[in-house]
């Protein structure tokens, strides 16, 4: 806990995010406590990044979309370093299930969206078990 907690600490100072060279994404830390998650058994969850969806097992899903334009880095970055839009459902994202389950996480990984046929896009996104209280 406490290498996070530094951590955390470090990237305030130094700077968080794409723009953080000129100066950008610096905050300051005012409280740090652990959170344990009260229910990890629910039907509703909700995303904590953007999520692929596409497939998904479920009763309802509320989202927005979200469209990543993503790049490829290092040496691939000299030919075509773009790797085809995806869209995907924004953080926050609402799913219900049927019935109440434990998951940790939803969504998969995207295939086919470069010229490399071994470039894969991550879009699964942690979940947030919830409860609604007039149930």
């Amino acid at each position: 806990m406490e290498i996070v907690k530094k951590a955390f600490y470090m990237m305030g100072v130094d700077g968080f995010g794409k723009d953080k060279t000129i100066g950008k994404g610096r905050y300051e830390v005012i409280c740090f406590e652990e959170y344990k998650q009260p229910k990890t058994k629910s039907k509703y969850y909700m995303a904590l990044s953007p999520t692929a969806i596409k497939g998904l097992e479920c009763k309802e899903i509320y989202y927005d979309t979200f469209v990543r334009f993503g790049k490829l880095g290092m040496n691939r970055a000299n030919t075509n370093p773009f790797k085809k839009p995806i869209l995907f459902a924004d953080t926050a994202s609402t799913v219900i299930f049927e019935q109440e389950q434990e998951i940790k996480y939803i969504g998969q990984a995207v295939k086919n969206i470069s010229t490399f046929d071994d470039v894969v896009q991550q879009g699964y996104s942690i979940v947030f078990a919830m409860e609604l209280n007039d149930e």
